[in-house]
């Protein structure tokens, strides 16, 4: 096993991170504030009269606090929130404050001006007290620091896992569309991947939208290439179609051959409205240049086409080459 000093040192900074987070949080926070003094009062003409508040923000209940003033001035208390604070001498003594707690007591103050520097020191039995003078001073209590931590941990990783949720979604939506286009590219390498049937070569999209394709496949209509006969370098093709369907079918068929378009007008390499009523067949011939051997291969082929369609608008196409002999 290696060592690796960069992950000893994050460990390290890491806890040490941690442990002083949790000491923040916990840590006793007793302060005392002096929000208002009021120099002007019709208990007496001589004195002051001063606001104390002593709050509690830390987790314990803080007890034997006791607050010690100049002891130059003379106290009396004249009001507190609770009925244990008392003034004796230059102290002002709680027995306890609870979590997130707060006594204040009201002071009349003679011989003298009291300032926030006339607070000597605040002490409970377990920690030491600070002394401000405007609310906005006041730290935050257990609660609001245990809200304030989540609040950095938790806005971070809420937006870390947004991220990585926002990753997902455009991953998974990047994958889907990869996806969707695979398939719309399979099927459009399907479409034009042709069929064969019975020697004929028959576009695949018929397969989903041509009944006459499903005859076809099921041989209720035939399609077939007679034997050819031969004159000189003229070939004499028929082409026999049989209609075994309950429609009727018309049929345009074409033919073509290296040579045969110097020879023929192109009306010549077709016939078309060939009527086939159900139950029937009919035959046509058309006559192509394919010269006799030892011509090219490439002469003698014969590319036939068939076109069928019925009286409903559905349609099929067939092709189909071969070399005459």
């Amino acid at each position: 096993m290696s060592f690796d000093p960069i992950t000893l040192a994050a460990t390290i900074v890491g806890g040490l991170a941690l442990a002083g987070l949790l000491g923040w949080i916990r840590r006793p926070r007793l302060v005392v504030l002096v929000p208002r003094s009021f120099s002007y009062s019709r208990i007496s003409d001589r004195g002051q009269l001063v606001e104390i508040s002593l709050l509690n923000r830390g987790f314990k209940t803080e007890e034997s606090i006791e607050v010690t003033l100049n002891h130059t001035m003379r106290y009396e208390l004249l009001g507190a929130d609770s009925q244990d604070a008392r003034v004796e001498g230059n102290k002002v003594q709680v027995p306890r404050i609870g979590p997130s707690d707060r006594v204040t007591v009201l002071l009349l103050v003679e011989n003298g001006v009291f300032r926030k520097d006339d607070i000597v020191q605040c002490l409970s039995k377990e920690t030491k007290g600070t002394v401000v003078a405007k609310l906005e001073e006041v730290p935050p209590s257990g609660p609001q620091r245990v809200t304030i931590v989540g609040l950095f941990i938790a806005v971070p990783a809420l937006l870390y896992a947004a991220s990585l949720g926002i990753d997902y979604a455009f991953k998974s939506v990047r994958e889907d569309s990869a996806s969707a286009v695979a398939a719309a590219a399979a099927k459009i390498e399907e479409a034009k991947t042709p069929i064969e049937i019975g020697g004929w070569v028959v576009p695949s999209y018929y397969k989903a939208t041509s009944g006459l394709y499903q005859d076809l496949a099921s041989s209720k209509l035939q399609v077939k290439i007679g034997a050819t006969s031969r004159k000189g370098d003229l070939v004499t093709v028929p082409v026999m179609i049989t209609n075994d369907t309950s429609r009727v079918l018309n049929a345009t068929l074409r033919m073509n051959s290296a040579g045969s378009a110097k020879r023929f007008k192109s009306f010549e390499l077709s016939t078309s409205d060939i009527l086939i009523v159900p139950g029937r067949s009919e035959m046509r011939s058309i006559r192509v240049v394919a010269p006799e051997l030892p011509a090219d291969r490439i002469d003698r082929t014969i590319y036939v086409e068939v076109f069928i369609r019925d009286t409903e608008g559905d349609s099929l196409a067939l092709r189909a080459q071969f070399e005459a002999t």
